[in-house]
């Protein structure tokens, strides 16, 4: 069981990936549009990486946050 403590401080720094994510996603619709698909591409690569990692994080505390 984590502490509240721990749950709280894992969610609060889950939230700049998560902004993060809107705006390289933003980037990328953008890039898309502009028929720029070998950056888009690099963008979607980390979009799924920052997806994934913030995703781990909310799980190994139970979040309910998704």
């Amino acid at each position: 069981m984590m502490s509240p403590k721990y749950q709280h401080c894992v969610e609060t720094n889950a939230l700049p990936l998560a902004d993060a994510w809107w705006l390289l996603e933003r980037a990328f619709l953008q890039l898309i549009a502009l028929a720029d698909t070998q950056r888009a591409y690099r963008i979607n690569r980390i979009l799924t990486n920052i997806d994934s990692e913030r995703q781990r994080w909310l799980r190994t505390v139970d979040s309910p946050i998704s």
